[in-house]
């Protein structure tokens, strides 16, 4: 049976100083690299962690990549053990008078009539929280174990940062990457140790994870299928004949209406589907008391804008119908941008010029792909397109925020 490394053990004393080593930081720049493109895109190259930022940052405003991001954040599976970890870090904060807790215990019936103790907290993690918790948080993602487990990434992940630890922490090991379809790993060359951080099992005393990581590394889709359905089946019955009734009626139901939950939301998108393409092939409008039904074909319509210019750097607001109308026959038109809006008062930024040309008379379809081909890009609060025209040679256009 295969050991894992002891990450737990030796994390602090002889991991988190080798962290900061020129030879271990471009293995984690290479494994997050590697990975982000082969998962995320495979027609885009990430040269950097500003690149994938940009790149993120334009696809989902959710992500927010740095210079203080770790591996786990790039992960394509959340954790919730940095979420665990700031709650325990506030109730720590509390106690020890550091911080002053939301006072919820002043929102009674009355005043929460006239206020809005959820708005009010929002502000409070935001103006006074954020800031006390900002260099915990940094100080966790550059030092914590799970900070550098890469889920989802174990082909990219292991080559690079794992070997390069395993080659600097055991060098009388030989150590190479292991792999199958379903998972790599780094085996020493008896195959009698195992160094994967994201096997690291400290509940598995007898082999640290290793020796899932090892079967993982060795195994077809299919059997390790077989494998996780038959493990699945032991622990079920497990857990039936060592507890009350209780304890298995709530999970079963619990399951039966998240599954149930799941089919709603799928109805719901189907819906959505079909009465938008009702709208668009048969041109519906919907009178004003139908808001309901107008809503969901301007969701669904908005959706296959997004879908259309997958690459754009600004959020397309024009009217789904008007994408396809000539707006020019002129063989080559010019927009012009300047950056005199309230947003750059104090950022001042030359003016960009793009230049568009066409045999073919010209949709605002064709004149949105050209600009997103040279890299047009509306990077401050109006970021909103809602509007294109041209006039002689000039294309017009509006934003909003």
């Amino acid at each position: 049976m295969p050991t894992n490394y002891n990450f737990k053990e030796n994390w602090y004393e002889v991991i988190v100083p080798l962290l900061n080593t020129q030879k271990v930081k471009t293995a984690i720049k290479k494994g997050i690299l590697g990975y982000m493109n082969n998962e995320i895109n495979p027609d885009i190259k990430f040269k950097s962690y500003q690149n994938i930022y940009d790149y993120l940052n334009n696809k989902d405003s959710n992500y927010y990549l740095n210079k203080n991001s770790s591996p786990a954040d790039y992960s394509s599976r959340c954790s919730d053990y940095e979420m665990e970890w700031e709650d325990e870090l506030i109730d720590t904060l509390e106690k020890t008078h550091m911080i002053e807790p939301f006072p919820w215990d002043n929102y009674d019936e009355e005043k929460k009539k006239i206020t809005n103790p959820e708005l009010e907290y929002e502000e409070y993690r935001e103006e006074y929280l954020k800031p006390i918790l900002e260099p915990y948080i940094n100080n966790y993602k550059k030092t914590h174990m799970h900070s550098y487990c890469l889920v989802g990434g174990c082909h990219w992940w292991n080559p690079t940062f794992c070997l390069t630890l395993a080659n600097i922490v055991m060098p009388n090991e030989k150590w190479r990457s292991k792999k199958s379809e379903y998972h790599t790993t780094i085996v020493n060359s008896d195959n009698t140790k195992i160094f994967d951080i994201l096997y690291f099992d400290e509940m598995d005393t007898k082999s640290f994870g290793g020796n899932n990581a090892y079967e993982s590394a060795s195994m077809t889709l299919d059997e390790i299928r077989k494998r996780n359905n038959k493990q699945n089946e032991q622990s079920i019955k497990d857990k039936v004949n060592n507890c009350d009734y209780n304890e298995i009626y709530d999970p079963t139901f619990n399951q039966l209406y998240t599954d149930l939950d799941e089919i709603e939301k799928n109805i719901n998108k189907m819906e959505t589907t079909l009465e938008g393409l009702k709208c668009i092939v048969l041109n519906i409008e919907y009178e004003d008391e139908d808001k309901d039904n107008e809503y969901k074909n301007f969701e669904f319509q908005m959706k296959i804008i997004d879908e259309l210019f997958p690459n754009a750097k600004f959020d397309i607001c024009i009217d789904f119908n008007d994408l396809h109308k000539v707006v020019t026959t002129k063989k080559k038109i010019t927009l012009v941008q300047t950056f005199d809006c309230y947003c750059y008062e104090t950022w001042k930024r030359p003016t960009n010029t793009f230049i568009i040309k066409s045999n073919k008379p010209m949709t605002i379809r064709y004149i949105i792909n050209e600009l997103i081909k040279q890299d047009f890009e509306l990077d401050c609060n109006h970021r909103f397109l809602e509007s294109l025209e041209v006039n002689d040679n000039i294309i017009e256009y509006g934003t909003g925020s």
